[in-house]
């Protein structure tokens, strides 16, 4: 009886295929597929390695992952960089080399992306907030006073660019104690030489009033365009004020001026 090499079934002697498998029957010497080494071609079991013949081999290796899969955990891992670093943490404590390696990949990428995307925001931030006023040029004129009634009338020089009345701040200060006022352009536009009342500041001991004259009636600053400041009890002649146009986008000083009582 010719025993068969892969099912393990016994066959006649003239056999020369299995009638179980219809593996084909053969004599003399093979290799065995576990050592390597020379066997008998009818012996079931390796005298040297102890492999069984008898025994259905299957596949031992295990199903590699797809590239498709691989490209996809790398994808998420960069779109989603927190996902990233979980997938990679778990595929990296599983025991197949290749998941472990695709871990690990995992985790890199989804740490430069952290990386990279804090990094963005913090430059994001720094030209926001940092470098806003960067490339600010402050506009200047210049002041010219005149006396009124309770007050004093000042009157802008040419201005060189445009500069809307809604960004710009007035501040008198008597050393002390500052007071502003914050014009508005919709104030100030349609007629031609439209004035506004800004209302008054209590700059102790005294009352001082804003009112805005636009000559062209344009809501913006311009030349000849004029304040005037007053007080019902009059400025201090023994007190120093000054009189500052702050241009609001770079909190510069578009013009000043110092005047007393």
């Amino acid at each position: 009886m010719v025993t068969c090499a892969k099912c393990g079934v016994e066959n006649p002697d003239e056999a020369n295929t299995c009638r179980m498998c219809s593996n084909t029957l053969g004599t003399g010497m093979r290799h065995c597929v576990s050592c390597g080494r020379s066997i008998d071609w009818n012996v079931n079991v390796c005298p040297y390695c102890g492999h069984d013949f008898r025994i259905v081999m299957q596949d031992a290796a295990k199903k590699t992952m797809s590239t498709g899969t691989k490209a996809l955990l790398y994808i998420v891992s960069i779109l989603i960089p927190i996902a990233g670093i979980i997938i990679g943490i778990v595929f990296l404590l599983r025991d197949d080399p290749e998941e472990k390696r695709v871990g690990k990949i995992c985790i890199i990428l989804g740490i430069v992306m952290t990386l990279l995307t804090i990094g963005f925001a913090v430059l994001l931030y720094g030209m926001v907030v940092g470098f806003g006023t960067v490339g600010y040029n402050t506009p200047t004129t210049t002041l010219t006073m005149t006396p009124v009634i309770d007050g004093y009338m000042f009157s802008f020089g040419p201005v060189n660019e445009h500069v809307s009345w809604s960004d710009v701040r007035v501040i008198v200060t008597d050393a002390q104690n500052p007071v502003s006022w914050s014009p508005d352009s919709e104030d100030l536009s349609g007629d031609v030489a439209v004035t506004y009342d800004y209302g008054a500041r209590t700059l102790s001991p005294i009352d001082v009033t804003l009112s805005v004259t636009d000559l062209t009636g344009d809501g913006s600053i311009g030349m000849n365009d004029r304040m005037t400041l007053t007080s019902s009890l009059g400025f201090n002649a023994a007190t120093d004020y000054e009189l500052k146009v702050i241009w609001e986008p770079s909190d510069g000083v578009i013009c000043s001026l110092t005047f007393s009582g």
